[in-house]
């Protein structure tokens, strides 16, 4: 019964305002992601290294989220959603920094099912190295 009642409350409850969810700000040079209780972070576009999107199940709805791996930080990815405010803004500056090699991956996220495999939305190039010449 007391699964019953938290469910009850959940549906009465009223939605977080996007605010408390965490603020993304645009900057010149990349976005500053802060949430409350949680210390903020700076993103710039030029240490990003892979942007990957992904939706996670939730009880009434999907979330659709974004995570940005940076350069030199090995399996660690900072993460932003679109309860957020700001994350359509980010979604629109994404295309002109970090344009993704599929621009139907919102659609084909929101159209997955509840087995969607998170879709890598743009990846920096690997630079070949030139050899040196030896004398």
């Amino acid at each position: 019964m007391g699964a019953l009642k938290r469910l009850i409350r959940r549906f009465r409850a009223k939605p977080k305002p996007a605010a408390a969810q965490g603020t993304i700000e645009i900057l010149r040079d990349g976005f500053t992601v802060s949430r409350p209780g949680r210390e903020s972070y700076l993103l710039l576009w030029a240490e990003i290294e892979t942007v990957v999107a992904f939706k996670l199940q939730l009880p009434l709805s999907d979330l659709i989220n974004l995570g940005f791996h940076r350069r030199g930080e090995d399996d660690a990815y900072y993460r932003v959603h679109e309860d957020m405010t700001g994350f359509a803004r980010l979604v629109r500056e994404l295309n002109d920094h970090l344009p993704p090699a599929d621009a139907m991956w919102m659609f084909r996220l929101v159209q997955a099912g509840h087995d969607a495999e998170e879709i890598v939305l743009w990846r920096r190039p690997v630079r070949a190295r030139v050899p040196q010449r030896v004398r």
